[in-house]
C-alpha cells in the first residue's frame, strides 16, 4: 500500500486514514508526568515519553502509569487504535456478542474490526459472527505485535503454514528490530512493555527507529531538529552489577535489569495485577567444579491461584526469564525457569545469587484477595562441567509470608503537632492520624473496620468517654476504654472509607490531670502493626478480604505528645 511521507505536516498518510507521527516532537524523560515514573527503566521512560506527547498512553486516574501491570484487550485496543488519528471510527458498535455498544471501548474495538485488525477469537465450528472478543482477557505478546502489524501495514511471510498462527506475525517483527527480547509468545505484556513496543513500530514507520533505540540505550544522540528522538541525555539506565558474579553469560544476549533493583523486603501485601517485591533469595555454591545451570525452580508452600509467573533475576539484577507453572507437577506449586539458552555458568568455589519477584493476576483474571504467599524452597538444577554429573541447590530458608490483595493502605502518620501542652476538660482532641491508600481496580474497596488505640501516660493522666471523629464529618461515633487501650470497632463504611482521598482521623476524650503530678503526660499510638498470623490494631477491607494487619515495622504511628 503505498504512503506519503510528509514530516513537515507531521502526519503519515496511510491508505485512507492518518497515523500518528512522532515527528519534531521533543523528548524529555526527567518531565514525565507520572506519580510512579522513578520505577521506569531507561527504555520504558523514552517510549512512555513519546507516546504521551502524542496523547497515544495518558497513564492512571491517580496520576501513575504503573509500568510494571499487565492490560487488557479492550485497554490495549483503546490505546493502539489511537495511533490511527484520522480514522473512519465505527457506526456499529455491536460488533462482538460480548461487547456491549454502551462500553467506553467498544468505539475502538469495532473500528479495529472494521479494519480488519481483529475478528475474535476463532472457533472451530462456531460462525464468525458469534466469536468473542473477550475484553478483560490480559492481553498477550503475540496478539499486540498482530495488532500493531495490522494497524501499520506491515506485510508478512505466509511460509508457515504447519506452524502456529502467530510465527508469521513475530518472524516480520523481529525481522525488522520490533520485537521485544525477552517476551515470547503466550506471555502476558506489562504496561511499561507496551509501551516500548508500540514506540518501536511508530518509530519504524517515522523512518526512526535507529534514533529511538539509541535514545532507549540512553546514548547521545546527534539527530536533524524535527526528530523526535533527539536526546543529549547521559543514559541513566547503567546498574552497577555485582563484582561477585561468577556466571558466564553469552555476549550475544541482550539484557533488561530490574527495574526497582535488588532490596530486601518485609512481609508485605501483594497487589492484584501488579509485580510484587522480592518474594525470596537464595545463592549456590559448588565445591567441586563449575556448573552450567538448566533450571531455576521456585516451590510454594501451597499453591496460590494469584500468582501468574515469577519474574527470575541473577545477583547482578539482570532479568533471567519467566518461571511458569511447571505442570507436570500436580501439586501446583512447583515454578521452573529453563535457561539453556543463556549458557549461565558459576566457577567452583563462587557463590551465585539470584532472586524472584512474582506477577500476580488481575482481579479480572482470576486473582483473588486473601492468599497467604511463600516461598517454601528455591534454587537452581544443572550440570557440572567436568563430570557432566547432575547438581541441584536449593535453599529452604525461613522466607517470608505475603497476602494478596486488591487494595492496601500505604501509609498512617500522625496528622497534628509532634507535641503539645496537657491540660484538663472535656471533649478534646487527644490524638488525630491520617490514613493513605491506593486501590488495585475500580470495584475494589478501602476502608477500617476496627482499630486499637495504646494510651501511653505518665503522673496518673487518664482519659474516658472516648468518641471517634472524622475531619470534614460532623458525627462522632463512641469507642471503649479499658486499661491502657481505646477499641473503635464496627467503623460504618462512610467514617472508614478512603479509597478516593486521605481519610483524617481524630479522637476526643475526656482528661483528667491530677494537680500534685508533676511529670505528667499522655499519648495515644497505634502501637501493633500485626502479621499475617496475628493480629494487630487496625483492621480493613479491600471489600473482598478482611485484613488485621498492616506492612510496617513496630510501632505504626505516634500521636501528639501532650506535656
Amino acid at each position: 500500500m503505498k504512503k506519503f511521507i510528509n514530516y513537515s505536516a507531521f502526519c503519515i498518510l496511510h491508505s485512507a486514514f492518518f497515523i500518528s507521527s512522532v515527528s519534531a516532537l521533543d523528548l524529555n524523560i526527567d518531565g514525565l508526568p507520572y506519580g510512579d515514573s522513578s520505577q521506569f527503566s531507561q527504555e520504558e521512560a523514552v517510549a512512555i515519553s513519546v507516546l504521551t506527547e502524542l496523547n497515544i498512553v495518558k497513564g492512571n486516574e491517580d496520576g501513575t502509569y504503573r509500568p510494571h501491570s499487565t492490560l487488557n484487550r479492550a485497554e490495549f485496543m483503546a490505546i493502539a487504535m489511537r495511533l490511527l488519528s484520522n480514522a473512519d471510527m465505527a457506526t456499529n458498535l455491536n460488533c462482538f456478542p460480548d461487547i456491549s455498544s454502551d462500553v467506553w471501548y467498544a468505539e475502538a474495538v469495532c473500528s479495529a474490526k472494521d479494519l480488519g485488525i481483529v475478528n475474535g477469537n476463532a472457533v472451530e465450528g462456531v460462525p464468525e459472527a458469534e466469536w468473542l472478543f473477550a475484553p478483560e482477557k490480559a492481553v498477550q505478546y503475540e496478539e499486540a505485535i498482530k495488532v500493531l502489524i495490522g494497524i501499520f501495514n506491515i506485510p508478512i511471510s505466509s511460509n508457515n503454514l504447519n506452524s502456529e498462527w502467530f510465527v508469521s506475525y513475530l518472524n516480520a517483527a523481529d525481522s525488522l528490530g520490533l520485537g521485544l527480547n525477552i517476551v515470547f509468545p503466550g506471555d502476558k505484556i506489562f504496561r511499561g512493555e507496551m509501551a516500548v513496543l508500540t514506540a518501536k513500530f511508530q518509530a519504524y514507520e517515522d523512518g526512526e527507529l535507529d534514533l529511538l533505540l539509541s535514545a532507549m540505550r540512553g546514548e547521545n544522540v546527534s539527530s536533524s531538529s524535527n526528530s523526535n528522538y533527539s536526546t543529549s541525555l547521559d543514559s541513566s539506565a547503567s546498574l552497577a552489577s555485582s563484582a561477585s558474579l561468577a556466571s558466564s553469560v553469552s555476549s550475544a544476549s541482550s539484557f533488561v535489569y530490574d527495574p526497582f533493583g535488588y532490596t530486601s523486603s518485609d512481609s508485605d501485601f501483594l497487589s492484584l495485577g501488579e509485580v510484587s517485591p522480592v518474594l525470596a533469595s537464595a545463592n549456590a555454591f559448588s565445591n567441586t567444579e563449575p556448573i552450567n545451570v538448566t533450571d531455576i525452580v521456585i516451590i510454594l508452600n501451597t499453591a496460590v491461584a494469584s500468582i501468574d509467573s515469577f519474574l527470575v533475576y541473577d545477583e547482578g539484577q539482570r532479568y533471567l526469564g519467566v518461571a511458569s507453572k511447571d505442570t507436570s507437577v500436580s501439586s501446583g506449586k512447583v515454578y521452573r525457569l529453563r535457561v539453556n539458552s543463556l549458557n549461565i555458568q558459576f566457577p567452583k568455589r563462587e557463590e551465585y545469587g539470584f532472586y524472584v519477584r512474582a506477577r500476580l493476576k488481575s482481579y479480572n483474571e482470576g486473582g483473588t484477595s486473601g492468599e497467604v504467599v511463600k516461598v517454601d524452597s528455591f534454587g537452581i538444577e544443572g550440570t557440572g562441567e567436568w563430570s557432566g554429573s547432575n547438581y541441584s541447590s536449593f535453599s529452604s530458608d525461613n522466607f517470608l509470608f505475603f497476602q494478596t490483595s486488591r487494595s492496601r493502605i500505604i501509609s498512617i502518620e500522625n496528622y497534628d503537632s509532634e507535641t503539645g501542652f496537657l491540660v484538663p476538660g472535656n471533649n478534646l482532641e487527644i490524638a488525630s492520624f491520617r490514613f493513605s491508600g491506593i486501590k488495585g481496580d475500580g470495584q475494589a474497596d478501602l476502608r477500617f473496620t476496627d482499630l486499637l488505640f495504646s494510651i501511653g501516660s505518665v503522673g496518673d493522666v487518664a482519659i474516658s468517654n472516648v468518641k471517634l471523629g472524622f475531619l470534614g464529618v460532623d458525627e462522632t461515633m463512641d469507642c471503649s476504654v479499658g486499661g491502657s487501650t481505646i477499641t473503635c470497632s464496627s467503623i460504618e463504611s462512610k467514617y472508614g472509607s478512603f479509597d478516593d482521598t486521605d481519610r483524617i482521623i481524630v479522637l476526643y476524650g475526656d482528661v483528667t490531670v491530677p494537680e500534685s503530678s508533676i511529670n505528667r503526660s499522655l499519648q495515644i499510638s497505634i502501637s501493633q502493626p500485626g502479621s499475617v498470623a496475628s493480629s494487630g490494631d487496625i483492621t480493613w477491607t479491600d471489600g473482598d478480604t478482611s485484613f488485621t494487619w498492616v506492612q510496617f515495622r513496630s510501632s505504626v504511628a505516634r500521636g501528639t505528645r501532650w506535656e
